[in-house]
This record gives C-alpha cells, structure tokens and sequence, in this order.
C-alpha cells in the first residue's frame, strides 16, 4: 500500500483558471494523485524526472512536467499545446503575476522530483513485480528438472529477501 507523503493544497491565487488547474497535489511514495478538473494519478514507473516550465508572457502558466522518453524531447518546445499536455500540472497566478506562481511551481515540482528520486533508488512495487515474475522462472525450471529443489529454495530466499 502506497504511503503519503504529502498533501498540498493550492492556493486559490495559484488557482485563478480552475478549468486546467489541480486544487490538491498528494504525494505518495509510489505515485502523485492530483484533485481537480484535470484529475489524474502519476505513477514514478512510468516516468523519468520532473520539470518545470515559467509562466511568462507567452503562456501565463507555470507548469510542472512529468517527463517521460517522448515528453522530456518536447517539453520546452514552442508548438506543445500547454494546455492539453496530460503530463503537465498547470498553475496560473493570473496575467503578468508570474514571479509568485513560478516560484510556487517550483517548489512543488521539487517536493515531487524528491519523491520520485527516492522511488527510483528503491522502486518497490516494481521490485515486487520482478521478482514475482523471475520467481515464477524459477519455478518452471525446477519443475522441467532444470535446477534442484535447493537451488530453487535459495533463490527463492533471495527474491523475496527472507
């Protein structure tokens, strides 16, 4: 079961287009879970880092970008439609106050970047699943006679850290 980490409501300043942006940002140790009109979870398997693109006067969002091989080649780039890009988080502080929300976006990416960092040094849910699945191997070459009951047994030991 995942465990949270942190909950972070955003302020309603951060908040002034609610059609794009999240009311609350939960942090868990496996994924983020965010509350709003664009509600999603984001799982740390499925991504490679965290990033953060200013608001200016170009796009008066901050966003925070969950990058993936394909996002992190476009997350900078002028033609990406912001707005329906599902690996972003956007906050809005309102027409020319950028310097507050892009502060804020980038103290919320770094709470979620250190989540994921800490994930991808010890990704438990996926080191279960590997696990499960090369035990599972294991089983059938004990069973095609390919390796001996104790080989099995000390692997299996191994696997599942006994």
């Amino acid at each position: 079961m995942a465990k949270l980490i942190e909950e972070i409501n955003i302020p309603e300043c951060y908040r002034t287009t609610p059609a794009y942006s999240p009311t609350v940002i939960r942090i868990y140790d496996e994924y983020v879970e965010v509350e709003g009109p664009r509600a999603a979870s984001y799982f740390y398997k499925d991504f490679t880092g965290i990033a953060t693109q200013n608001a200016s006067i170009l796009c008066a969002y901050a966003s925070i970008i969950f990058l993936n091989p394909v996002s992190a080649n476009d997350a900078w780039k002028n033609d990406v439609p912001v707005l329906t890009d599902r690996n972003r988080l956007l906050l809005c502080g309102g027409m020319f106050k950028y310097k507050g929300v892009n502060a804020y976006a980038v103290e919320v990416a770094a709470k979620i970047r250190k989540a994921l960092e800490a994930y991808k040094m010890n990704p438990t849910e996926s080191k279960s699943a590997d696990s499960i699945d090369e035990l599972k191997r294991y089983k059938e070459l004990l069973d095609t006679g390919v390796i001996t009951q104790e080989e099995f047994d000390a692997k299996k030991k191994q696997l599942l850290g006994l």
